[in-house]
């Protein structure tokens, strides 16, 4: 088969999973709710495109080792503190900031 074709076929497959994604995010959110399904798309996603990149760039791994895990702990850091900044750093909010103001 030709570039062109290959081409063709692999924006078609990106397209199908695209439009199929938006379904399965709505029944994801439905079903366990947003906190839980945040949880393992910001953790699975990366340790999967890690695990994707190993075999990639294994003769360059031992090399560029000590620098990976400081990406990696960097990563870890800043999700950790997004997170903690959506929950509200473990406090809730004042019960007046939720309420209207009627005068």
């Amino acid at each position: 088969m030709s570039a062109r074709r290959w081409s063709l076929v692999a924006a078609l497959f990106t397209m199908f999973l695209w439009g199929a994604n938006f379904a399965f995010v709505k029944y994801l959110l439905d079903t366990l709710g947003v906190g839980p399904f945040l949880f393992i798309r910001f953790v699975t996603m990366p340790l999967l495109a890690f695990l994707l990149l190993l075999p990639v760039f294994r003769k360059h791994v031992a090399r560029t080792w000590p620098f990976t895990w400081l990406k990696i702990a960097g990563a870890c850091i800043t999700m950790a503190g997004v997170a903690w900044a959506q929950f509200g750093g473990g406090r809730a909010p004042p019960r007046e900031a939720a309420q209207v103001d009627s005068g």
